[in-house]
């Protein structure tokens, strides 16, 4: 139950009129985060800034926080990174249309509908946004 869920953590909030039914716990220390506790019992931590090992470290003491809210079966298992976000100033300007030009088959860019071209990339599997 999320809402018994919220009123007993500390930090947490819960709207259920939001388009995301979920309970977003905000963690000061040991670092800046916020958790998204969805009811299916998986745990979101978006926009975090910390390396892997202390990312991990910080979802098993959410996980541990609603044990200790009457949830003696919760447990933290399946972690993995999902996102990651890398941002570079490349000191020159990149012409876009070129580059669709170029690497056609591995781009998406429609001016018309956003000012940013998509490159996917095989190997390693990622998608880079180019603006």
């Amino acid at each position: 139950d999320l809402k018994a869920l919220a009123m007993q953590l500390r930090n947490a909030s819960y709207n259920p009129r939001t388009q995301k039914e979920v309970v977003v716990l905000r963690m000061m220390r040991p670092a800046m985060l916020i958790a998204l506790i969805h009811p299916c019992g998986a745990v979101m931590l978006p926009g975090a800034k910390e390396p892997a090992d202390k990312l991990r470290v910080l979802a098993r003491k959410v996980a541990r926080m609603v044990q200790k809210c009457g949830h003696p079966d919760a447990k933290f298992e399946g972690f993995r990174i999902n996102n990651f976000r890398g941002v570079a100033k490349l000191g020159f300007p990149v012409r876009l249309e070129e580059l669709a030009k170029k690497w056609g088959r591995h781009c998406m860019y429609d001016p018309e509908v956003s000012s940013t071209l998509h490159f996917y990339l095989a190997e390693p599997r990622a998608t880079l946004t180019v603006s």
